[in-house]
């Protein structure tokens, strides 16, 4: 997400291993694989910028500068 900037205003999906690994890490893959396909849904990118930048930025809204 944070390789391209223009991100930052758009939808951002993640990755099923990136999924996997945020969310389906205690079932197996097949398991991971039916809910990352019935319950993904793309977010905004703007929360991922705020935190990736947060110590850099004091008008952050990231809690814990």
């Amino acid at each position: 997400m944070l390789t391209n900037p223009a991100n930052r205003h758009r939808a951002v999906a993640l990755t099923f291993e990136q999924f996997h690994c945020g969310f389906g890490n205690a079932v197996s893959d097949d398991e991971a694989r039916q809910l990352y396909e019935q319950y993904h849904v793309a977010g905004s990118g703007i929360p991922i910028f705020q935190a990736a930048f947060a110590n850099f930025n004091p008008r952050t809204d990231a809690p814990g500068r």
